[in-house]
């Protein structure tokens, strides 16, 4: 997480939605989209709205500083 910068763009390698669950491989510097009502997948350390991101094909760019929750 300490890795996200704002105009940090990453690669997305998989989407969890409600009753299907990302179970994939995550490798680092990653995201996973997840959808409302989804598990958040295991090691996932940071959950950014997606109103802060802009998204273009299987890219995902925050456009705002992330920060990690406490």
């Amino acid at each position: 997480m300490s890795d996200l910068e704002q105009n940090t763009t990453m690669p997305m390698v998989g989407k969890s939605f409600a009753g299907a669950p990302f179970e994939g491989e995550w490798p680092a510097l990653t995201t996973v989209r997840i959808m409302t009502g989804a598990k958040i997948p295991e090691g996932c350390d940071a959950v950014i709205m997606q109103e802060n991101t802009s998204v273009k094909g299987d890219n995902i760019t925050f456009l705002s500083l992330v920060s990690k929750p406490t």
